[in-house]
């Protein structure tokens, strides 16, 4: 029998110590070759053939461009149509301001009625307010006007426990007023 530590599939033995019946399949890894390095931007001689013309070449395109732009804008068409593109262009400014203008007026406006709602409300709030309150008050002077108050500061209100007729009359005037 092998060893234990020897024992499992790289090996090639079993667990029972009699090797395994598995031949054992070697792959092999290709070798990695390097890859080889560019030259440098300035020693590349096709690159440094092509940066000395693309300079050249861009000043050529902007100078035709300038002299065709110098040839077609001393045209009467060429006048006449930057004059109306001027025109455009003044006209789009002050419909975007009218309209920039007409928003804000708007937005005042909106605002004023939002202002005057809330003013409305609170005065209908505070009125609602009041009128509760004199619902309260008379309600209460209502509830005392059953009882003899005293003539003294604060008044005192009593309900003697027999009536007397001194008493009858003073009720009446109580109740006269408060009415």
């Amino acid at each position: 029998m092998g060893e234990v530590g020897n024992v499992g599939p790289a090996t090639g033995i079993r667990g029972d110590g009699k090797p395994s019946s598995c031949n054992k399949v070697e792959v092999e890894t290709p070798v990695i070759e390097p890859v080889p390095r560019a030259l440098p931007r300035n020693q590349d001689p096709r690159l440094v053939s092509r940066n000395k013309r693309m300079p050249g070449q861009l000043l050529g395109t902007l100078e035709k461009f300038r002299k065709e732009d110098m040839k077609v804008s001393g045209t009467e068409a060429f006048i006449q149509r930057s004059i109306a593109l001027q025109r455009a262009e003044q006209k789009a400014h002050e419909e975007h301001e009218r309209l920039r203008q007409q928003e804000c007026e708007q937005i005042a406006e909106q605002r004023r009625r939002d202002l005057t709602l809330s003013a409305r409300i609170a005065v209908k709030a505070e009125e609602k307010k009041l009128e509760l309150l004199f619902l309260r008050w008379n309600d209460h002077h209502k509830k005392l006007s059953n009882f003899i108050g005293t003539k003294a500061e604060p008044p005192i209100y009593y309900l003697p426990k027999q009536p007397l007729e001194k008493n009858a009359t003073l009720l009446d005037q109580q109740r006269e007023l408060v009415s």
